[in-house]
Formats: C-alpha cells, sequence, structure tokens
C-alpha cells in the first residue's frame, strides 16, 4: 500500500484493535515476568537467611572434610616418599656391592 492511497476506517480500526491485543498480551507477560522475577527474589533472601544460620557450621564441616583429604593426602604422599626412599638405597646399595673393590 503506498503512502497516497486512501485507509478505510474500518482498516484502521482493525489495526488498532489487533496492535491493543499485542500490548495486551506483552503487558501480560511483562507482570509474568514481574512476578518471576519478585518470586525469585524471595527465593534468594530465603536462601540467603538461611545460609547465614548454618555458615558456620558449614565452615566448621568444609574445613573437616578438606582437614580430612588433606591428611590422606599427605599420608598417602609420606607413604610414597618412603617406598621412593627405600628404593633409592636398594639401588645405591646394589650399585656400590656391584663395584669391585
Amino acid at each position: 500500500m503506498s503512502t497516497t492511497e486512501n485507509v478505510s476506517p474500518e482498516f484502521l480500526g482493525h489495526e488498532i484493535r489487533r496492535m491493543q491485543e499485542q500490548l495486551a498480551a506483552i503487558n501480560r507477560d511483562h507482570n509474568r515476568l514481574l512476578e518471576s522475577n519478585l518470586q525469585l527474589m524471595r527465593i534468594v533472601q530465603n536462601l540467603d537467611r538461611r545460609l547465614s544460620d548454618v555458615k558456620e557450621e558449614l565452615e566448621v564441616t568444609i574445613k573437616i572434610e578438606l582437614g580430612g583429604a588433606l591428611a590422606h593426602l599427605e599420608t598417602r604422599f609420606d607413604n610414597r616418599l618412603m617406598l621412593f626412599m627405600e628404593d633409592m638405597r636398594t639401588m645405591v646399595r646394589e650399585e656400590l656391592r656391584a663395584r669391585p673393590g
């Protein structure tokens, strides 16, 4: 349709109603988005409240778990180091026995 053509009032009325319906749908979507955002904010606030209630307990639990894991790792490292050192001693003894002397 070119800009010089006449537009019927019925067509304009139809387009205005269509635009109003689209605007109403956008408003409904916007309201649902606002409601979802509010619900999410409430969930986050509740989670913050719960986390602050158990923060100290959680810190202690994490420290205990990490401490246990680190102790286990240290023990494994010490055991492997002892085995390595024993292997090195054995190699040196065998090397010294193999030398004529």
